[in-house]
């Protein structure tokens, strides 16, 4: 009997450590010049012409944003990525009105799989936002489509491309309940 308990009291003592270690555990800083540095990689990216010899499209840069939406609400950086994220978010902005190639295309499909991504994870689109609310960050929509008493309404970059980026939501109540993109 005293054996069990003893057997019991260890356990838990050891239990107790290792979980004081795991919530005593820092976290990785935020690499605050890595955010930047990539963010400035895709400004730069999104700014030149796909056409050029030095800034062709299947030269977008591979960057990692995780640290970006480990910021606080209001960080500096955090702010520059939203804005940019908001110029690029509006498919109907990005559409040529004659069509420049795939190097445009693929371009403006990298613009909107940030732009949306950023937004997203960092909370400016969610659910539970109102219809209206989320038209005025990323514009109109296509049309709304209901199957079975479920509203999809979706935004779509129209171009010869075989796969095209879309970012689609349901509604409940004109509110928006989930997001794809």
């Amino acid at each position: 009997m005293t054996r069990r308990i003893i057997h019991c009291v260890t356990a838990i003592g050891i239990l107790a450590l290792v979980d004081g270690q795991i919530l005593s555990a820092e976290p990785n800083p935020v690499d605050r010049a890595r955010v930047a540095e990539h963010l400035e990689k895709l400004t730069d990216f999104f700014a030149s012409d796909p056409y050029q010899p030095d800034g062709g499209w299947h030269r977008c840069p591979k960057v990692d944003l995780a640290d970006l939406y480990r910021l606080p609400d209001g960080d500096p950086l955090r702010l520059n990525a939203l804005a940019l994220a908001r110029k690029y978010a509006n498919p109907a902005d990005l559409v040529a009105p004659i069509d420049r190639g795939p190097g445009y295309h693929e371009q403006a499909h990298a613009k909107l799989r940030f732009a949306w991504d950023v937004l997203v994870k960092t909370g400016c689109l969610r659910p539970g936002m109102r219809l209206e609310e989320f038209v005025a960050i990323v514009g109109g929509p296509c049309e709304p489509r209901t199957v079975d008493n479920v509203t999809f309404v979706e935004w779509r970059y129209l171009s010869p491309m075989h796969v095209n980026p879309r970012l689609q939501i349901t509604l409940e109540n004109n509110y928006v309940k989930t997001i794809k993109h």
